[in-house]
């Protein structure tokens, strides 16, 4: 009786422990504070929030480029458009991206230490849907044609990142189709995270107009 006692309370902690640490991992309170050198200032002390940092490594309005290559006018006749516009595409992309290295466990992004490594999986993934619910309702009372594109790419998006879980847990034997159309099915699960980005941006730039739509949705 002794052993068993004995045997049951040493299984019980080693089962406690690796919960105890699966807990410190998910929540990333078992990573030291991390500072990098150029990031959030010349003491090299990282931003305050997630989607700081990441803005930090990408840098803020990444899509500026494109926008003024698409639309060279739209920055002086509409600046307040121009604005939203950049932020609803680093809102969805950056957020994505934070989701993303959350559920691929990513160590690191653009040679710099994720997010959620940083701060922890909770505040990342939180901070992610604050900053993507807060674009929504500003899009929405600016613009809400906008708001409306916003929302459908999302959904679509989110689809697809969906199907990419499912996928990446069960394989190609998840997808309801066979042989060449389970391939097919993967193809448009990854035309729906990356190509509708770029779709979203047409239609922003567009007024909700499909124009661009063939055109961009190839950069996916």
């Amino acid at each position: 009786l002794f052993a068993f006692t004995l045997g049951y309370l040493v299984k019980y902690t080693i089962n406690y422990k690796s919960v105890v640490s699966q807990a410190i991992d998910h929540y990333g309170y078992g990573y030291e504070p991390t500072s990098h050198e150029g990031i959030g200032g010349s003491n090299g002390k990282i931003p305050d929030c997630p989607y700081s940092y990441v803005i930090s490594l990408y840098g803020h309005n990444h899509f500026s480029p494109l926008v003024d290559f698409l639309h060279p006018t739209l920055k002086a006749k509409y600046p307040k458009k121009y604005s939203l516009i950049l932020d609803i595409m680093d809102a969805v992309h950056l957020c994505l991206i934070m989701v993303d290295d959350i559920c691929d466990h990513s160590p690191k992004r653009k040679n710099h230490t994720t997010a959620h490594l940083l701060y922890g999986s909770c505040e990342t993934a939180n901070r992610a849907y604050f900053v993507l619910t807060k674009v929504i309702n500003r899009a929405m009372k600016e613009h809400p044609v906008l708001g409306i594109e916003l929302l459908r790419a999302l959904e679509i998006i989110l689809k697809g990142q969906d199907m990419s879980l499912v996928w990446r847990r069960d394989g190609l034997r998840s997808f309801e189709s066979h042989g060449k159309e389970s391939l097919l099915t993967y193809k448009e699960m990854a035309l729906l995270k990356t190509g509708t980005l770029f779709v979203l941006l047409g239609r922003l730039l567009n007024q909700g107009g499909h124009q661009s739509d063939d055109l961009l949705g190839r950069f996916g």
